[in-house]
């Protein structure tokens, strides 16, 4: 009898914190739980410092004066299968691995690829909430995603999703062909991460 009033006391505590979590995201309220998660540390090292990122901004910035392109941050993301259109912040890695997060915007992660149609990855994330990046869950193959800097409007066709840790960097690791990576919390608990993966397709200068 115990036994079993101990397993119901810990079977109710369960089910109410995960009810208290996702009544909170009905409410767009980041929850605890969300903001540890999406700030837990996932590199050993700054992302902006670390050497080879730098050589490979550097390089694609010469490529890119050498076109004539003028490189500069996402201001504004828009994905109409997923009914997100949001304003991009600038969110820099702390010196822990940690990232500030906003609880209304997407945020460009500093020191990944700006937006261009020469080489790198673009990494946006932001958090598990319905009115921020929760229905980037929503996406599939083929789907487009729209990206817009203050000279540009950037295409991209989504390609593939996937679920992984919150210490699987590579996700933001600088690619050859141009592309854009998104994620946000995954799981009752968030211990995951939902990245989405989408190709370059195209850009228009707007200014």
């Amino acid at each position: 009898m115990v036994k079993e009033k101990l397993i119901a006391s810990i079977a109710f505590i369960i089910a109410g914190t995960v009810v208290a979590y996702h009544v909170y995201s009905w409410f767009n309220v980041p929850s605890f739980l969300d903001a540890i998660a999406s700030q837990r540390t996932t590199s050993t090292t700054v992302l902006a410092s670390n050497s080879k990122v730098q050589q490979f901004n550097k390089a694609l910035k010469t490529e890119a004066d050498h076109l004539q392109i003028s490189l500069s941050e996402p201001i504004h993301i828009v994905i109409p299968n997923s009914q997100i259109d949001l304003l991009v912040t600038e969110s820099k890695e702390a010196t822990n691995g940690s990232w500030p997060i906003s609880p209304t915007l997407a945020n460009f992660a500093y020191g990944t690829s700006m937006p261009n149609p020469i080489s790198g990855n673009t990494v946006i994330f932001g958090h598990d909430l319905d009115t921020v990046f929760h229905n980037i869950h929503l996406l599939k193959s083929g789907d487009v995603i729209t990206l817009y800097t203050a000279s540009y409007q950037f295409t991209y066709t989504v390609q593939k999703t996937q679920v992984v840790p919150p210490t699987d960097i590579q996700i933001m690791a600088p690619t050859t062909k141009p592309m854009l990576t998104l994620f946000t919390c995954d799981g009752w608990f968030s211990q995951n991460r939902f990245a989405v993966f989408a190709s370059y397709t195209n850009s228009t200068k707007i200014k």
